[in-house]
């Protein structure tokens, strides 16, 4: 039998595009180039699926590794045959008899309508010929076996299995946004989001000394949880910003009630200054309407309105079980929940404002330097530049 080596890539949402469809399916194409580097043969776009012809067998890492792109609805490891009825059943009678199973059904799709027979009389044809050549029996519900064989103008493509993808839009077609990474579970998740929307998220992290957070196992964690993520848009940017003199501020000059919230405005601002640098163009948070104190409405439009840009909580609706699930499936957990130092939770008072007045708030902040302090900080933020771990 011939040997598997393409990896086959039906698009998502893409192919609901209008007149920019073909932008889109271009970005995708460069991820899958980039992903790969110049370990292929062709990339070839055809009647909404890419294929990624390699010069070896298809590996279950890289399976993986396009499962993880947005913008894909799920991958196969393929075989390839003239689109040509006896050619793709000599393919099917050659994949079926190599792939074990007593009973299967056949999906068969035209992306080629002028394919002699519709997608039914081939689901049919073939059927038949497997029961008659291999003995197998038909199951069309929870089959052993289920072959898929997708009919394309130039090719036509045979596989037994796929994996889901992550479905959505391609990184960079939604352009840049800056998301702030906390450590914990529900940032990376409201990065991962984003992502999923055609963003390519560049990360800030707001790093205190005062409750020890500069310690190693916070860069550690950062940096585990980055390189995840940077499997889904390819690579990725990190600011490590020194927040010490911005909290020593708070701390002197607002009341305890209310230090979250101007801590929080602080690194709006701070975002917003990394985003002018980046040409970003939004604010992410990992907000959940009424999580914490800081998450009230009406708390959360005091910190919101520190931005110029638009800030995006994909979040904000749902509750912490669903976000754990999420950080689980995309592999961000373990890392969010190694135990190190948090940079606010020192800030936080026992009685916090749960009710802010956005008027309030910035009477406060007119006592702090703010705009020097933010500036001083991003010029002084360590930058560091992450690619994936594709082994892990």
């Amino acid at each position: 039998m011939e040997k598997r080596r393409i990896i086959l890539m039906h698009l998502d949402e893409v192919c609901l595009k209008g007149g920019n469809r073909r932008l889109f399916e271009k970005m995708l194409i460069r991820n899958a180039g980039e992903a790969l580097g110049s370990k292929y043969e062709k990339i070839e776009l055809l009647g909404g699926r890419i294929a990624v012809t390699l010069p070896h067998d298809v590996t279950d890492i890289l399976l993986r590794r396009f499962s993880t792109f947005p913008g894909i609805a799920y991958v196969a490891p393929a075989i390839s045959v003239p689109p040509e009825i006896d050619a793709i059943k000599n393919g099917a009678i050659a994949l079926m008899d190599a792939s074990g199973g007593q009973t299967f059904r056949v999906t068969a799709k035209r992306a080629d309508k002028g394919f002699p027979i519709t997608s039914q009389e081939l689901n049919c044809e073939l059927g038949a010929l497997i029961v008659d050549k291999l003995g197998k029996r038909v199951k069309l519900e929870n089959p052993d076996v289920e072959l898929f064989v997708d009919v394309c103008d130039k090719e036509a493509f045979l596989y037994t299995g796929k994996i889901s993808g992550t479905g959505g839009l391609p990184v960079g077609s939604s352009g840049r946004v800056i998301a702030s990474l906390s450590g914990g579970i529900d940032s990376p998740v409201a990065a991962f989001m984003m992502m999923k929307r055609g963003c390519k998220v560049v990360f800030a992290h707001a790093k205190g000394s005062i409750a020890g957070s500069s310690a190693p196992t916070v860069r550690g964690k950062l940096e585990g949880i980055v390189r995840v993520l940077a499997k889904v848009q390819l690579s990725s940017k990190l600011y490590i910003v020194p927040f010490e003199n911005i909290q020593a501020q708070i701390i002197a000059c607002v009341p305890s009630t209310h230090r979250m919230i101007l801590y929080r405005r602080a690194m709006m601002k701070v975002m917003n200054h990394i985003a002018r640098i980046e040409k970003a163009r939004g604010i992410i948070t990992g907000d959940s309407v009424g999580q914490v104190a800081s998450q009230t409405l009406e708390n959360l439009g005091c910190i919101y309105a520190a931005s110029e840009l638009p800030v995006f909580a994909p979040l904000i609706g749902m509750n912490k079980t669903e976000t754990v699930a999420i950080a689980r499936s995309i592999g961000t957990y373990k890392y969010s929940i190694i135990p190190s130092p948090d940079c606010c939770s020192f800030m936080i008072s026992k009685h916090p404002e749960t009710k802010a007045r956005l008027r309030d708030v910035e009477r406060m902040e007119e006592q702090i330097p703010i705009s020097d302090l933010v500036e001083k900080a991003v010029a002084e933020a360590d930058i560091l530049n992450i690619d994936p771990d594709w082994l892990e």
